[in-house]
Order: C-alpha cells, then sequence, then structure tokens
C-alpha cells in the first residue's frame, strides 16, 4: 500500500464515514463523510471541509445542481475550512461527482 501524507488518510478524519447523510445543495455544502449525497438544485459555491483536511470526496447529486466559481476561501475556525470551486460544473442526478481539494480550490473531475 502507498505511504500516502496524513492530510490525505481519511482514517481518524472526520469523513472517516463512507457514506454520511444527504445534505441541501446550498450556496454552502458542509461535507462530512467521503461520499456526500446532496438533494436540491440549487448552486453551490463553497464546499466547507474539516480543517486540515485534503483529498478526494464524492458528491451524489440528487438532482442537477451546479457549482459556481467565486466563492470567497474562509480560512478554518479550529473545525472548517470553506473552499471555493476551481471550475463550475453541472451535476447530473445520481451521476457521482469525484473531487479533489488542496485546502485553496476543489476541482471536479470531469468526464466528457
Amino acid at each position: 500500500m502507498p505511504d500516502y501524507p496524513a492530510a490525505m488518510n481519511l482514517a481518524g478524519s472526520a469523513l472517516a464515514s463512507n457514506v454520511g447523510a444527504s445534505v441541501a445543495s446550498a450556496a454552502t455544502v458542509t461535507i462530512t463523510s467521503a461520499i456526500t449525497p446532496v438533494t436540491g438544485t440549487a448552486a453551490v459555491s463553497l464546499v466547507k471541509i474539516p480543517a486540515g483536511f485534503r483529498g478526494a470526496f464524492v458528491l451524489i447529486p440528487a438532482g442537477a445542481c451546479t457549482t459556481v466559481t467565486g466563492g470567497t476561501y474562509a480560512g478554518s475556525d479550529g473545525v472548517n475550512e470553506s473552499i471555493p470551486w476551481a471550475v463550475a460544473v453541472t451535476c447530473v442526478a445520481n451521476k457521482a461527482l469525484l473531487c479533489v481539494t488542496d485546502g485553496l480550490k476543489v476541482y471536479p473531475l470531469l468526464t466528457a
């Protein structure tokens, strides 16, 4: 098994649970698990992640919500960080959106 940096290891982190409870799409969506179902169709400009988390997570939208750029990074409050999207995308209902964050932006995996 590769030796990943601790910041990318979900074991023991707030994202350790595989599938979390559904969250409603809104200007800010809070990620509480590695896989997060998202309900609704509101535009999302920020993703709130556990402070210090760097790595991948999956959003599973129930509707055609969008991600929009222009959100303002909000540094750690000791619990969470709010991270803006690097690019805007329109999610497809029930199609997983793999996302990666470096702590400055959220980068969605774009497929044709």
